[in-house]
């Protein structure tokens, strides 16, 4: 595979205006998702990035890779923020099916933070979350809210925060960098349209029964507006730092089975939640000593109007 896209990037095409490194090897595929292959790659500075190459639409439901990568990429050359990965190329080559494809080049970083997590095999070097001091964890923490915070204030809604979506740029973590990856289901916040594509372990309760009843917890017809997407995004990043320092989904505190329950069935766990916030429940009641548990309750409030105020006076 990796010799056959080698030998294709003698006729790959580059978009000069998202960068002038070009690819002179591949390495290795390093990981494989619903729209693109990810692999290391060698620029011709001699330096490791990596390049995502879309897949080919397997449907006409499916968005064309043209608009996919064009989307990507004009996100990411638009955002210039210490916390956001940043964008080094734009080309089209033939993938290893030898179909059209196209592909961008971004800066490698060396640890996911999905493999800080409790059940993650053992990265020699990297420390666990749970290992890190109360300051470090803040100190990652403040960087994803800055960086989340940055894509609001440019009318973009990440919506797809979690573990694997958030790298860090060393495995020393006193000194590494947090960047976050992946703008594959972003949408722009005056994007009314659509459904959210991120795993339902991550997203809120009134957005699961919005799309499966069209009401809200309360009866309320839904309304997909600008603070709801950003809502959105901070339950996200609060369920992904929940899952991180206790090792369960929130929704395992409300007598859900992962092996057993459907996806479906969360947004009703979830409307069992009577509180106004989430750390409120007496179901939360062993953790919520844990103070950088409490840290995350404006990411859990349950009213996404709420949430979006809480969040903001959290940062100033």
């Amino acid at each position: 595979t990796i010799q056959i896209l080698t030998n294709n990037l003698s006729e790959a095409q580059y978009d000069e205006s998202c960068g002038s490194l070009r690819i002179k090897d591949f390495e290795k595929r390093v990981g494989i998702g619903g729209e693109a292959y990810v692999y290391l790659v060698i620029g011709d500075d001699d330096n490791t990035y990596v390049a995502k190459l879309f897949k080919p639409p397997r449907s006409h439901y499916d968005e064309d890779i043209e608009d996919i990568a064009q989307k990507e990429s004009g996100i990411l050359s638009r955002i210039r923020h210490d916390n956001i990965a940043q964008v080094r190329g734009l080309l089209s080559m033939k993938d290893h099916a030898m179909c059209p494809t196209k592909g961008i080049i971004l800066d490698y970083y060396p640890v996911c933070m999905s493999s800080l997590a409790h059940d993650s095999d053992p990265i020699e070097g990297v420390q666990k979350f749970l290992m890190l001091t109360q300051a470090q964890k803040i100190d990652v923490l403040g960087q994803v809210m800055a960086g989340v915070k940055a894509l609001h204030d440019a009318d973009i809604a990440h919506c797809d925060i979690k573990p694997r979506n958030i790298m860090l740029t060393s495995k020393d973590l006193a000194e590494a960098k947090v960047k976050i990856i992946d703008f594959g289901c972003a949408r722009s916040l005056d994007d009314m349209m659509g459904t959210s594509k991120c795993s339902p372990l991550f997203v809120s309760r009134d957005m699961l029964l919005s799309q499966y009843e069209g009401v809200t917890s309360t009866g309320d017809s839904v309304e997909i507006n600008r603070q709801a997407l950003q809502a959105e995004d901070w339950w996200a990043l609060g369920v992904t730092f929940f899952y991180l320092e206790t090792g369960k989904y929130p929704v395992e505190f409300l007598e859900f089975n992962k092996k057993t329950d459907s996806h479906f069935c969360i947004p009703f766990k979830l409307a069992s939640v009577e509180e106004s916030n989430l750390l409120g429940d007496s179901r939360f009641e062993e953790v919520c000593d844990n103070p950088f548990i409490r840290m995350l309750s404006p990411l859990l409030e349950m009213d996404p109007g709420k949430r979006v105020v809480a969040v903001h006076a959290s940062m100033m």
